[in-house]
């Protein structure tokens, strides 16, 4: 008996069809598969959201980093000075980070205050960044982890995230743009 599976329909311009061919021909695979395989590299599969983390409130997407820092929560009653902390992933708007926990004492803290102070350095840089949190999840499974929201950063600490978080983009060259040889567009020639 056959699977019933879903399909989908595609129409291409002949152009396409044969480069699609061509391409197919060459990695020895049918067309359909190919485009199939096309479509699914743009598609991500559907994750439910984790109940325990509403990411929809997140002001911009997370960069996955690995950062050493160390954290401060101000005010708990065995106050925790500066341990060792891993940024896991950052943004402009918050963090998610680890610290391996045998006692809960930095988990019970975290629950307890509802902020914390972190301070790192990004990579590459000596500029050491201090912010402001507040708790926006804590999580334990033999790691402590936990997401904080930055509370009024400074403008230099933004600025410093801002090129962290940006350097993948200003490295990137613009396609080149294809012309056709002696036309003109807007009066200026295209020759090369």
């Amino acid at each position: 008996m056959k699977k019933n599976s879903p399909s989908l329909s595609v129409r291409l311009d002949s152009v396409s069809l044969g480069l699609l061919q061509k391409v197919s021909d060459n990695a020895g695979c049918s067309r359909e598969d190919m485009a199939a395989d096309i479509i699914r590299s743009y598609l991500q599969p559907y994750q439910p959201p984790d109940p325990r983390f509403d990411k929809s409130r997140r002001v911009s997407p997370r960069k996955p980093v690995q950062i050493t820092g160390a954290i401060n929560v101000p005010g708990a009653v065995n106050e925790i000075n500066y341990k060792p902390v891993q940024v896991k992933d950052i943004s402009l708007g918050g963090l998610g980070a680890e610290v391996p926990c045998s006692s809960h004492e930095l988990s019970k803290a975290l629950r307890a205050m509802k902020a914390f102070e972190i301070l790192f350095a990004l990579p590459g840089t000596q500029d050491l960044l201090g912010f402001e949190c507040t708790v926006a999840y804590v999580q334990i499974n033999g790691i402590c982890r936990f997401g904080g929201r930055f509370v009024t950063p400074s403008r230099q600490s933004l600025n410093k995230l801002m090129e962290l978080l940006a350097a993948p983009y200003l490295s990137m060259q613009p396609p080149p743009v294809s012309c056709r040889q002696k036309q003109h567009l807007s009066g200026y020639p295209t020759d090369s």
